[in-house]
């Protein structure tokens, strides 16, 4: 509950910034400062945790994702198989090293197949986002409602760290391109 009144600030969220939108939306806001207090308060306690189980906590969480997008990424599971892998051989975080690294021209050339063709409700909506291509060549991909969350949880954590607060502060966004879909 602490962070749910920081989380609000640090996005700028007051009722007479979004009026007259605010009613209609107050309930999603609360519902989503919910989630990003949970993951901060989530943050706030691994954060000591010893390296052993930190690097158990990821391990098991780099196995349900390789399985996970082996099964619903056509991209990535021929990606693995290109390298004579399967899910079941990405299982430390030392596996890792076994995989080569893939391109920004791999995505772009990989299209739709790239993506996950199963992502869980709780991760839900998707987003299309898309780079500037200021090199040239835009990336399109994808991101979750959770990629946000967790994202905003860092920010939050990260301005504990610093002493920074949200008082005072002014909202500044970016346009990110971003379309629900």
């Amino acid at each position: 509950k602490q962070y749910r009144s920081q989380v609000c600030r640090y996005w700028g969220l007051r009722p007479s910034r979004i009026l007259p939108y605010y009613d209609i939306y107050k309930a999603t806001i609360m519902e989503l400062a919910k989630e990003v207090a949970s993951w901060v308060d989530y943050l706030n306690r691994t954060q000591w945790y010893k390296l052993e189980d930190l690097q158990n906590i990821q391990a098991m969480g780099l196995k349900r994702i390789a399985q996970h997008h082996a099964l619903y990424s056509p991209w990535f599971k021929q990606w693995l198989a290109d390298q004579n892998l399967t899910y079941k051989d990405i299982s430390t975080l030392e596996d890792l090293t076994k995989l080569k690294p893939y391109t920004k021209r791999d995505i772009q050339d990989a299209g739709d197949d790239f993506f996950n063709k199963n992502v869980p409700e709780v991760h839900k909506p998707v987003r299309t986002i898309s780079t500037s291509g200021s090199t040239g060549q835009p990336v399109t991909t994808k991101k979750t409602e959770m990629d946000q969350v967790i994202w905003n949880a860092m920010g939050m954590r990260d301005h504990a760290w610093w002493g920074r607060t949200p008082e005072g502060q002014k909202l500044t966004a970016i346009k990110a391109g971003i379309k629900i879909q």
